[in-house]
């Protein structure tokens, strides 16, 4: 990062109503929609979209709204604080808007593109398994491997340098950079809760109960005072839980 682009540490809140009222509509609205698909057994998974009949397009248009909605309902609430401090310095709401609207669309951006990656990755899986005798058994495989990966990142060195990064906010310069500054703030928290999100993906079906817990983990480390150490507490309960799934 150039240093004309200043980082600081989120604050707390320095009024009531810098963030428009959008932005928690819209996540609602998300997790609103994400409970209703549950309910109604739409099939949004990448499993069931993957293995199903629609042609890839369609896969992938469908895997891209639920995941958006995901992103939504577990991503912005953990970066609320950011988003708040990132307004804070525009007065009227018009430019609080101008300076959020690139500001989000490029962090999600970046959540949107590593969920598809995901998603092609998922694919080329499914094409090397068919036909495996025991399906269910290698599900359950990538699960606990999942977990592994997740568990042992957390308790990195580099989990609690991309953690510190995500904590900061970045120094607004104009809505003319505000999409450059959403997209690095995206990278910096997707190097932080990417092991996160690769367990939400590998359990398959959005259910909106795993994806609460998770999101209210990523809350806390990027809000709580003590992230570092709820950061390694979960490492440890996704490594206990990878045994769990391997011996079940």
């Amino acid at each position: 990062m150039s240093a004309s682009v200043v980082n600081r540490e989120v604050q707390p809140a320095p009024a009531r109503g810098v963030v428009p009222a959008v932005i928690p509509a819209s996540v609602g609205l998300a997790w609103t929609g994400l409970l209703l698909a549950e309910l109604l057994g739409a099939p949004m998974s990448h499993d069931a979209l993957a293995d199903g009949p629609l042609p890839l397009v369609a896969a992938l248009g469908i895997f891209g709204v639920a995941w958006v909605a995901m992103v939504v309902a577990m991503m912005l609430p953990s970066a609320y604080p950011v988003v708040r401090a990132f307004a804070a310095g525009a007065g009227h709401l018009s430019d609080r808007a101008a300076r959020l609207t690139p500001f989000l669309a490029g962090y999600v951006a970046v959540w949107t593109l590593f969920g598809f990656a995901l998603f092609v990755g998922d694919l080329g899986l499914h094409t090397m398994l068919d036909g495996s005798p025991a399906p269910g058994a290698v599900h359950a495989s990538v699960i606990s491997d999942a977990l592994i990966v997740a568990g042992a990142f957390q308790l990195t060195e580099r989990k609690r340098r991309c953690l510190s990064r995500c904590r900061r906010a970045p120094e607004p310069h104009g809505s003319q950079r505000a999409l450059r500054l959403g997209l690095g703030h995206g990278l910096d928290c997707l190097g932080s809760g990417w092991a996160l999100m690769l367990v939400v993906f590998a359990l398959g079906s959005p259910e909106v109960l795993w994806m609460a817990l998770f999101a209210g983990v990523m809350v806390y480390e990027k809000a709580g005072r003590h992230s570092v150490a709820v950061a390694r507490l979960a490492g440890v309960v996704l490594l206990a839980a990878s045994v769990v799934v391997a011996l079940s």
